[in-house]
């Protein structure tokens, strides 16, 4: 029989080459064995990742409750809201997701997403900054700050994070930690 731990990278692995559904076939099987916060945001990302918010959203909630402050729960708490229109509510998410990591790129990019479709484009940016000096290898936070440069005409800028984004590593999506024991 396997171990929690190696269930965990099992079912990231699956998620990461975008088999969610086998992904969630473990995560149910690790969550019956550990089921601790990480192990129920990892069953959320993958539900996530196919779109099944509710779903998603009950996993993440039982990520935030078995840990308060699991940062990857609540930026991924802010991805379900953000693709369902709820920027405001997805704001509030990412913000709470550096409030327990201040280093958090990913809670940065979030917030940055979320400002650019609000038209606060310069802080957009600022915060795009932040997420980028965090984590230069993350092609979408590139994207996020190319969007806002656009925005305010500065095409060469960019044309730039464009290129950038192009030849950092390959984005995973799903935003969970790469181990857990």
């Amino acid at each position: 029989m396997k171990s929690a731990s190696e269930l965990y990278e099992e079912s990231l692995k699956l998620s990461i080459q975008g088999k969610n559904e086998e992904a969630l076939k473990i995560c149910d099987k690790l969550i019956q064995i550990r089921g601790n916060s990480y192990d129920y945001n990892l069953h959320g990302a993958c539900f996530y990742n196919l779109k099944k918010y509710d779903e998603a959203i009950k996993s993440l909630n039982k990520s935030v409750q078995l840990d308060f402050k699991n940062s990857y729960a609540y930026c991924n708490l802010g991805h379900v809201n953000y693709d369902n229109g709820n920027k405001e509510e997805a704001l509030k998410y990412y913000r709470k997701s550096l409030e327990y990591n201040c280093n958090f790129a990913h809670g940065f990019d979030g917030v940055a997403k979320v400002l650019f479709a609000q038209g606060k484009t310069q802080e957009s940016i600022e915060y795009s900054n932040k997420a980028l000096y965090l984590d230069d290898k993350t092609p979408s936070f590139f994207c996020t700050r190319a969007k806002a440069y656009k925005q305010l005409g500065q095409d060469d800028l960019a044309l730039k994070d464009t290129g950038m984004a192009k030849i950092t590593v390959p984005e995973f999506y799903i935003i969970t930690p790469r181990t857990q024991t």
